[in-house]
């Protein structure tokens, strides 16, 4: 999810276990345009594909160009289906829903309606971190911990508590604790994990020109018998699309995580990568434009977008070379194991 650092390999889960992307290739013309549709069945939905790097490659197979695949239209979102978070046992139960939640620039505003959250919340927060929260995951900030991905991954890959491949949606590898590895974002602004409710969803998410936590506010006020309803804004500096499919934190009057659901908008939303840059280890002379998009899925987890494109390497008007990646167009994610090759 990164176009400042390695991207890592192409993106596919779920129960497509070979890479659809070796065959995901364009035809340029002689002055390095290009443009047609393409399907690909990665095993992902759309909110698991939403905010991943959209790579181009060279005739040599080499990345030359990279955009993030963002939503097409702001998205209208809703967490509803609440479970008790993964280490939780007590006996409060949240239902309800956190929703609808709308996007105006880089800020959301949502509605919830619970019942189940904590009674003690009934003259609201207290002075515990997170007390009677509403809050959106991401993962706890690994800044302080490392000052540069390196060190990142060499502690996960020697580390022996660190498990030896990577989780398809997973980005990077963070040695935290002997007992704990967690994704670390390229940019060091976070570790996105925060799209799981049966795992450690993280700290709270904001990125971008937000670097103080929004979300302390972020609060409920509940009845005797544990209904809360109101509505709340936040500018997390992040689009709806960066939002989609993040985790949707319910706390208790101590601070503890009591419920989780995932933010969602019901639907296959429509994609879209613009703005490609030239990718982070690539010196030569193309400059990739234009945009790949819309990708729309269809049966859950197939991709087919249309791509329009200037700059890409014209040494591809014959089609894809014998190397590796030769005139690619893939999604990228993360190597499936630390080994791979990328």
């Amino acid at each position: 999810m990164t176009c400042i650092d390695n991207a890592g390999g192409h993106y596919y889960t779920g129960s497509v276990t070979a890479d659809p992307w070796t065959s995901i290739a364009y035809t340029s013309d002689s002055s390095g345009a290009t443009s047609g549709s393409l399907s690909v069945t990665t095993g992902g939905s759309s909110a698991e594909v939403a905010g991943r790097a959209m790579i181009i490659h060279g005739f040599d197979g080499g990345r030359i160009g990279c955009a993030i695949l963002g939503a097409a239209t702001q998205l209208t979102l809703t967490a509803s289906s609440f479970v008790p978070y993964y280490t939780y046992a007590g006996a409060l139960s949240v239902s309800g829903t956190v929703g609808p939640m709308t996007t105006s620039g880089t800020t959301q505003t949502f509605y919830y309606s619970l019942s189940g959250v904590d009674p003690s919340c009934s003259s609201g927060a207290g002075t515990k971190a997170n007390s009677c929260g509403i809050q959106c995951a991401a993962a706890s900030r690994c800044l302080s911990l490392f000052p540069s991905l390196s060190p990142c991954r060499l502690l996960c890959r020697l580390h022996p508590f660190c498990p030896r491949h990577m989780p398809a949606a997973a980005l990077r590898l963070t040695y935290v604790s002997r007992l704990t590895c967690l994704w670390c974002d390229p940019r060091l602004r976070s570790i996105h994990v925060g799209k799981t409710c049966v795992a450690n969803a993280g700290g709270h998410y904001f990125t971008g020109s937000v670097t103080d936590d929004p979300w302390t506010s972020i609060t409920y006020t509940a009845s005797a018998d544990g209904k809360s309803s109101g509505t709340h804004s936040v500018d997390t500096g992040a689009l709806s699309s960066d939002v989609h499919g993040r985790a949707m934190i319910i706390h208790a009057f101590d601070g503890s995580r009591i419920a989780c659901a995932i933010l969602s908008d019901g639907v296959s939303s429509t994609l879209q990568a613009g703005t490609f840059v030239k990718y982070y280890n690539y010196n030569g002379a193309l400059a990739v434009s234009g945009t790949v998009g819309p990708m729309t899925t269809s049966s859950d987890t197939t991709q087919t977008f249309h791509y329009s494109l200037s700059g890409v390497d014209p040494s591809c008007s014959s089609g894809a070379g014998t190397n590796a990646n030769s005139c690619g167009i893939q999604c990228a994610a993360a190597s499936r194991s630390l080994g791979s090759s990328v």
